[in-house]
Parts: structure tokens; sequence; C-alpha cells
């Protein structure tokens, strides 16, 4: 009888342990699931999921930079600019990288710093390019340098003609010269232009 009874526990916890192992998500299912969430806007659940592909691979430069970008669209600058910088380490791929870096960077005030360190950047791609430059000019006009700010603006725009960051921050500098219909021409064509992307 105690025999049976302890048969019975053992295989018990055989068909636990076997059915908590087949649960167990591999690295590659866990980031699949993360894109999956980011597409539909569910950056919490999204940031869980890398996370535990992190634990069973913590190098995983894709991983780091999902991460990332997660953190960044939940307002998370400095733990973007943390996973953003690991990927970059790792060696990921700087087209990808060094817009995001700079967003999460103005995010968290470092206006400065994103001068410095994107001001020499030549990406390959044109829209990564465009975007990086969107960030640099905005990182100068907030810093007072209108001139460097438009020249940033408008490289970015020869790049992307309808790149709304870009237009963002050509609006703004129509603003403060008072042009008021034009800002507002600019700004509703960089919300049609994020709509398209």
């Amino acid at each position: 009888m105690i025999f049976e009874f302890r048969k019975s526990l053992l295989a018990g916890a055989a068909v636990a342990v076997l059915l908590s192992a087949c649960g167990e998500k591999s690295k590659e299912d866990s980031v699949t699931t993360a894109k999956a969430l980011m597409a539909k806007s569910d950056q919490a659940g999204a940031i869980v999921e890398l996370k535990a592909a992190l634990q069973k691979q913590p190098s995983a430069p894709e991983v780091r930079y999902l991460l990332g970008v997660a953190l960044l669209r939940t307002g998370d600058f400095a733990g973007a600019i943390l996973e953003l910088g690991k990927a970059a380490e790792l060696g990921y791929d700087d087209d990808l990288i060094a817009p995001k870096l700079a967003q999460a960077r103005i995010g968290a005030g470092k206006y400065a710093e994103v001068v410095r360190s994107v001001e020499k950047i030549e990406l390959r791609n044109r829209t990564s390019q465009a975007d990086l430059l969107s960030s640099l000019a905005l990182a100068h006009a907030v810093q007072g340098q209108d001139k460097l700010a438009q020249q940033a603006v408008e490289k970015a725009l020869a790049l992307e003609p309808d790149f709304p960051a870009a237009l963002s921050v050509k609006a703004r500098f129509l603003a403060a010269a008072g042009d008021f219909d034009g800002a507002l021409a600019m700004l509703e064509k960089s919300l049609v232009s994020k709509d398209d992307r």
C-alpha cells in the first residue's frame, strides 16, 4: 500500500516536471511572442517575454535591442539607453540602434550627449539617417542652436521628404518665425506621414 502510494507520487511528480519542461518557452519563442506583442503596442507584455529570453541567452544582441525599443516606447529612457548600449557593444546593427539610442537620450534630456554622439555618424540606411538627423535637430533646437538645428532638419528632409520627426521640428521653426499656418500644415503633414509608416 505504501509502495503504491509512493509510486503514484513519483509518477505524478514526473508528469509535473515533464509538463513544466514542455511549457517552458525557448529564447526564439519568447522573441517571436515579444515581436507580436510589440506590433500590438503591448510593450509591457513584450518586456516580460524579452527578459525571459535574456535569462536564457544574456548576450543576444537582437533581444537587447528589442528590449531597448520596448523600454523606449514605455518612457523608460534610462533602461532603453542601457539596453541599446549593450546591443551596440554586442555588435548589433548601428542603422537600427543609433536612431533609437538618440531618441532615448532626447527623452532623458541628454541633448548635449546626442549632439556629441551623432554629429559625425553616417548610417547606410536613408530612413535611419533621417531619423538620426531629426533627433540631432531637436537636440540643437532645445539648446538654442537654431542654425545647426535647421541645417540638420534640412539634411533629414533631403533624405526623407516626409519624415514625421523632421517635419515636426521644421514646424517648430515655422511657428517661432510667426508662420502659424505653415507650422500647422507641417504638423498635419507629419501626422499623415506617421500614419503611413
